[in-house]
């Protein structure tokens, strides 16, 4: 092989493994990122996914945030067994399609930039799990945050 055309292999390899998908999971129904043979991180997830009610006295609408302190991500799916989402900022997540067989809809990043957190809104007038699957990076990913609306 042609030592450039290795350098090239070498590098595009380094780059796809470094980052998420640079648009953001492609819907609400996934099990997993799909990211070649890496599999979910079996150790701590460093991760935390807080839910608080939205505004004081409110009981149907919920704040989100999806943090890592000093550990940041490059990607994220959140998703929801009931409700809809809504986005507190744009500027690094998007609204994205489920179906009737999975999550109605979920939140996913944009791009594949460092983030330190990510915070949306969920309305809900029944109780309802969210789940997480946070990514590192493209080897890097845990699929186990869980949270709960109920009080």
């Amino acid at each position: 092989m042609h030592p450039l055309l290795a350098l090239l292999a070498a590098l595009s390899f380094l780059t796809a493994s470094s980052l998420a998908l640079p648009n953001g999971a492609p819907d609400a129904c996934a099990k997993q990122p799909k990211h070649g043979s890496h599999k979910p991180q079996t150790s701590k997830n460093p991760y935390v996914l807080k839910v608080e009610p939205y505004e004081k006295d409110q009981r149907s609408a919920f704040m989100v945030t999806l943090s890592g302190g000093e550990e940041q991500f490059t990607g994220f799916l959140l998703t929801a067994s009931k409700g809809n989402w809504s986005l507190v900022s744009k500027e690094n997540g998007k609204i994205i399609e489920g179906s009737s067989k999975c999550a109605k809809s979920g939140v996913t990043h944009v791009d594949n930039s460092q983030k330190s957190a990510i915070v949306a809104k969920l309305v809900s007038n029944e109780e309802a799990e969210i789940k997480a699957f946070v990514v590192k990076d493209f080897k890097t990913f845990w699929t186990d945050l869980t949270a709960n609306t109920k009080s």
